[in-house]
């Protein structure tokens, strides 16, 4: 635990002040969002995970096709091999922390939990065994499990957060950096720490059940790397530099509070307004051919069904038509947008 416990040698610089300051003006909107969104959260989380589990097939660098991904994100599925079946234990990880984020509590048994479901039907996850060094030719070979060195860097981790000398998310991070250096796991060690990351983050900035965590870290994935290098290689002689990969987690977070901000700004707009004649002002803008999922992702909060009914509309009015045929099918508009396209007005009756 030697990033945690030399943590008084960080010094925060002016840009990132600004930065946190403008992190935590955000978070303070967390109500807002909360009661804005209340009768969508089915909506927003399930597009969440979805979301997730397609970023997360890049980040894990697993080969599936478009429409395996697709699918995969979806709905619950039979792993067709290990890699597969990999995805689907971090998929149901995800699913478990958007639920009960809540109740999550840092302790070794929740490590213990998080790394037999990553390793169900998939890998062994163990402890790792460190050998206990009592010097002597003739010493005995004794080891100690590494939960012993996670009991401890937790107790470090919760008495530097009672102390409240030290910003909450700048702990969270050398917590992961320590995490990794002291190798816990035998097995998927850097991924265990990614997800109890995303858990520590998630409980303090809930705004993860409304935007994906994973995009924004896919998004920074080859800086947080270099960042992560730079902070595990000073780590044993107690010189972690973690100040950028701290960096990194302000601007995903800051980029996923700008991204629930537009969501809210056209939520407020569009629950005054007919959803169907919405999602038709949608499509008409579109220049290029467009998938369902196009539309899902412009309107997280209007259900299939509408969605369905709408393209069935427009296509009985001969203003688009399907281009082929089953999950991969796509859209073309025909309508000439300069003469037909007409924008919602919130006085029309």
């Amino acid at each position: 635990m030697k990033a945690l416990a030399n943590i008084n040698r960080l010094q925060v610089r002016n840009e990132t002040l600004m930065l946190l300051l403008d992190l935590y003006e955000s978070k303070g909107k967390t109500f807002y969002y909360d009661d804005l969104f209340s009768k969508e959260i089915d909506a927003f989380t399930n597009n969440t995970l979805e979301k997730d589990v397609t970023e997360l097939v890049k980040i894990l660098k697993i080969d599936l096709t478009e429409a395996r991904i697709k699918l995969c994100s979806k709905r619950d599925f039979v792993p067709k091999n290990k890699d597969e079946q990999l995805l689907l234990n971090v998929k149901r990880i995800v699913d478990r922390i958007q639920k009960s984020y809540n109740s999550f509590e840092l302790i070794t048994n929740e490590a213990q939990e998080l790394s037999k479901m990553l390793g169900k039907d998939h890998t062994s996850i163990n402890w790792t065994k460190n050998k206990i060094d009592e010097g002597g030719l003739l010493a005995s070979n004794k080891f100690r499990l590494t939960r012993e060195d996670l009991e401890q860097l937790i107790v470090q981790y919760k008495k530097l957060v009672k102390e409240k000398k030290y910003e909450l998310t700048t702990l969270i991070t050398n917590f992961y950096v320590d995490f990794i250096n002291m190798k816990i796991f035998d097995n998927y060690n850097e991924l265990i720490a990614l997800m109890l990351l995303y858990t520590m983050l998630f409980q303090t900035f809930p705004i993860f059940k409304y935007v994906s965590f994973f995009h924004y870290f896919a998004k920074y994935q080859e800086p947080w790397q270099y960042a992560l290098n730079q902070a595990n290689y000073n780590w044993a002689s107690q010189f972690s530099q973690t100040d950028n990969l701290t960096e990194i987690v302000y601007k995903i977070l800051m980029d996923s509070y700008n991204e629930i901000d537009e969501i809210a700004h056209q939520y407020e707009f569009e629950r005054n307004l007919n959803k169907s004649d919405n999602l038709e002002n949608t499509i008409l803008k579109f220049k290029r051919l467009f998938s369902k999922e196009d539309l899902r992702e412009a309107h997280p909060t209007v259900s299939d069904s509408t969605i369905n009914r709408t393209l069935q509309r427009l296509r009985d009015e001969r203003k688009i038509m399907p281009i082929g045929s089953g999950r991969s099918s796509k859209w073309q508009v025909l309508v000439d947008q300069e003469k037909d396209f007409s924008q919602i007005s919130i006085f029309d009756e």
